[in-house]
């Protein structure tokens, strides 16, 4: 899924996705310029935000 889809999935901005991603912490594919997120990073998203609580 896109950025845009993968935001509104899990209820997030652009600003702190583009965050995990500068730290390293996701790992999006590209399509063209666009960022292509897969299960392993809706995964790796959801463990986060599970960790931050």
């Amino acid at each position: 899924m896109y950025l845009k889809e993968f935001i509104q999935k899990e209820n997030t901005t652009p600003d702190t996705v583009r965050h995990y991603i500068y730290l390293k912490l996701l790992n999006p594919g590209r399509k063209g310029r666009n960022y292509w997120f897969n299960e392993n990073e809706v995964d790796t998203f959801e463990s986060i935000k599970e960790f931050q609580d």
